[in-house]
Parts: structure tokens; C-alpha cells; sequence
């Protein structure tokens, strides 16, 4: 078995569990590479950054990913740094689900962007932009912001809530759009159909879209951009020892 892993050197608490997958992997005769996307299974270990980084990486060839938690927040990161030798034994046994997270591409400029959490477009500078949005070619509305969140159910717990959009449970086929500072006050979040395609044009100013974070690129006055459902989904695997509502109240802090 090709064993790669994703590692956030920042993240000091995972060294540790860096250290037992290279122990593991020599133990059982495994292949141990890092950052590599021909592997049989990945593991990010950081934060949600991490994973975001790794599936951008390896999510259209399919490879489940495994997350270790070496960072703050963590809904992806499903596994305490504490826990590795736990989650080794469980890769060893194969005694894991298999979670399939719908992705969104933007498709703009003859070029494509993949997003597992979210797409953003958002001012380029300080100035603010306006943004005219369909949604299955039907118009919904024209308006003065700082930017837009297209979001998964998976990146509905990130930017999304941030800026005030609503929590999709994982399993949701719906997407939210989310308005960043929007100067008209009842623009509120919008939830539609995983199906359905969106289109942005951009009005008034340069722009910025951004997939998951990652880095961005300039859409310039008139450009357009199509929001759809990816042709693919990112594998993460879950160890199933904890539920998707335990992990909103532990992250969460709900009561």
C-alpha cells in the first residue's frame, strides 16, 4: 500500500503522529511518501487547510483521505493528533466508512477552479463590487458587496457561517450562496439545489475568485463565472467514532 501523507509543518502537534505513520508504514512494508497523489490512501494532518490542500491535489483520482487533527477548528480533521495509533489500526483493518463530499467547479476564462468547501468571489481591492447572479438562468438580483460564497454542505461550517449563511448537513444535495457585506440588507443567504447552475457577472470593479482558500485570480469588469456541481466527489474516511452532531457541538461548543 502507497501511504501519502499531507503534512502542515506549522502545525508542531502533529509531528508526532508524523512520526508514527513513518513507524507504521516501515513495520507492515508500506510505501511512505509525502505530498505525493499517487498513493492507495492519503492522510492530511493539520487543519481543515491541510485537507482542503490535499484533496485539491488527489480528490478527482478518488483516493480516501484521512484526517488528523493537528490544528484549531477542524470538521474535516476528524481524528485528534492523540489518536493516530488508534486510526492506524483502523486503516490496518479497513474498519472505516467511506464519506462522499460533493465539489463545485467555476468555470470563468476558459479556466476551472474546484472548490470542496466553497468558491468565493470577492472585492480585489477596497473598493466595492457588484454582482449580478443567476441561478438556472432565472435572474435573482443585482448587488452592491464586499463578495459572494458559493458553498458546499461541507464548507457550509467555514466562510459560509462566518458571514452568517446556514448549516447543511453533509448528506444535503444543496449549495448556499452567501453574501459577504451586501449594501442591500435584505439580500439574506439562498439555499438551492446541488444541480442547479449559477452564474455570476461581475459589474462594476476587478474581482477575485478563490477556490477553498487556495490561491486566487483576477476577474476583470464583464467577466463571467458558472458555479456547478463538480463530475467527481472527494473521498474522506471517517473512523466512525464520532458523529457528524457530536462534531458540531464539541467544535461548536453547542450545549
Amino acid at each position: 500500500m502507497r501511504v501519502s501523507v499531507y503534512y502542515n509543518k506549522t502545525k508542531g502537534e502533529g509531528e508526532h503522529a508524523l512520526k508514527r505513520i513513518k513507524e507504521w508504514c516501515n513495520k507492515r512494508g508500506y510505501d511512505f511518501l509525502m505530498d505525493s497523489p499517487d498513493a492507495d490512501v492519503v492522510i492530511a494532518i493539520g487543519g481543515d487547510g491541510t485537507l482542503l490542500r490535499a484533496a485539491s491535489e488527489v480528490g478527482k483520482r478518488e483516493i480516501p483521505i484521512m484526517g488528523i487533527n493537528a490544528g484549531s477548528l477542524g470538521f474535516l480533521t476528524e481524528v485528534p493528533a492523540d489518536e493516530i495509533d488508534e486510526a492506524l489500526d483502523v486503516l490496518d483493518r479497513k474498519d472505516y466508512v467511506i464519506e462522499d463530499r460533493s465539489v463545485i467547479s467555476a468555470h470563468y476564462n476558459d479556466r476551472v477552479m474546484n472548490g470542496l468547501n466553497d468558491v468565493v468571489i470577492s472585492m480585489h481591492d477596497i473598493r466595492m463590487i457588484t454582482l449580478t447572479i443567476y441561478v438556472d438562468d432565472r435572474f435573482v438580483t443585482r448587488v452592491g458587496c464586499d463578495g459572494l460564497i458559493i458553498s458546499t454542505p461541507t464548507g457550509s461550517t467555514a466562510y459560509s457561517l462566518a458571514c452568517g449563511g446556514p448549516i447543511l448537513v453533509p448528506w444535503m444535495d444543496a449549495l448556499v450562496i452567501t453574501p459577504i457585506s451586501p449594501h442591500t440588507l435584505s439580500f439574506r443567504p439562498l439555499v438551492i439545489h446541488m444541480d442547479s447552475v449559477i452564474r455570476v457577472q461581475v459589474e462594476k470593479n476587478e474581482a477575485v475568485i478563490v477556490a477553498d482558500g487556495q490561491k486566487g485570480e483576477t476577474l476583470c469588469c464583464g467577466n463571467e463565472v458558472l458555479i456547478k456541481k463538480a463530475d467527481y466527489r472527494v473521498r474522506l474516511i471517517r473512523t466512525g467514532k464520532r458523529d457528524y452532531f457530536e462534531i458540531l457541538r464539541s467544535k461548536l461548543h453547542w450545549g
